[in-house]
């Protein structure tokens, strides 16, 4: 997942393993419009599908709130597959950019 993030502009901020705060598996940053995601990393260990539980969502909302800006998203992995998707409140979009 970060990869991902990086291989398109963004940098890492926080992960599991440099936190000083504690919240989300990665928190990364794009210097060009300031946006800050903070994500639930997921890997799937079957390569059709899983299931996100709403406490899932409820809780990386409530991790970016006490982040302070970050979007929170639910990034997946599927087996065996390159991509990485995103899960995120679209609502949680609204005046960020402006």
């Amino acid at each position: 997942m970060e990869k991902a993030f990086t291989d398109i502009g963004w940098h890492l901020v926080e992960d599991t393993g440099r936190r000083t705060t504690g919240l989300g598996d990665k928190v990364v940053e794009n210097n060009k419009t300031g946006l800050t995601v903070v994500a639930d990393h997921k890997s799937t260990r079957n390569k059709e599908g899983f299931n996100i539980q709403k406490k899932q969502l409820v809780k990386i909302k409530k991790e970016a709130k006490d982040y302070g800006h970050g979007i929170p998203a639910i990034t997946f992995t599927y087996l065996g597959h390159p991509e990485v998707y995103a899960i995120f409140n679209i609502k949680d979009l609204k005046g960020v950019l402006e």
